[in-house]
């Protein structure tokens, strides 16, 4: 993690960037992603640390994790020992965060299975992807990823049982999300590509 001597770099120039690559870099440059996540938990005046649930595919299993009892790094385990610059990038990378990503699901798929064979994870995937890149490649990944698998897997097919939020660790209101995914989604173009998609399925497993 980041030495006292180390704990803020000039933020480098990003005029030339897009802002969430710009902030990227500018993380990168600071510490690993995962660093920089506990010294922001650490900051705050917590008595208890929770490790949350799977994030996704970050290599959590690689990334070494240090306990504030490190005396090496007990200095990131005070309240209140990061900068207002480095607190400043946290709220503008929140802020990002909140137009990019509609769904704040984490991958973590312990809503899965879904009894009616929707991929919940997949789907709010694809969903995000249409505002953190763009509609094309959200459309893309989400006919590719739900109708051209084993068996279908998109968002219409939610039977609105609600086994799925009983499970969810982030508590998200993952029926109506699904409403709206199907209904981004889920239009003329896309029941075309649901009667045509799954032969190419068929004709590569003969």
């Amino acid at each position: 993690m980041l030495s006292p001597a180390k704990r803020i770099q000039p933020k480098p120039r990003t005029d030339s960037l897009s802002p969430f690559l710009g902030l990227t870099l500018y993380f990168i440059s600071i510490s690993s992603h995962m660093e920089f996540r506990l010294h922001h938990i650490l900051n705050r005046d917590v008595r208890v640390l929770i490790a949350p649930a799977p994030l996704g595919n970050i290599g959590v299993a690689d990334c070494p994790v240090r306990t504030p009892h490190d005396a090496s790094h007990a200095l990131l385990a005070v309240p209140g020992s990061m900068t207002e610059e480095e607190q400043a990038v946290i709220r503008e990378v929140r802020e990002i965060f909140k137009t990019s990503y509609k769904v704040h699901c984490t991958g973590c798929r312990y809503c899965m299975p879904c009894p009616a064979g929707v991929d919940i994870p997949a789907c709010f995937t694809a969903y995000n992807t249409r505002y953190s890149i763009s509609k094309s490649q959200g459309m893309i990944q989400y006919y590719m990823g739900n109708l051209m698998s084993d068996a279908p897997s998109y968002a219409g097919l939610c039977k609105k049982c609600g086994k799925c939020e009983a499970h969810c660790p982030q508590n998200l209101q993952i029926r109506e999300d699904l409403k709206a995914v199907a209904k981004t989604y889920e239009g003329p173009l896309f029941q075309v590509a649901k009667l045509i998609l799954p032969l190419f399925v068929r004709k590569k497993k003969t």
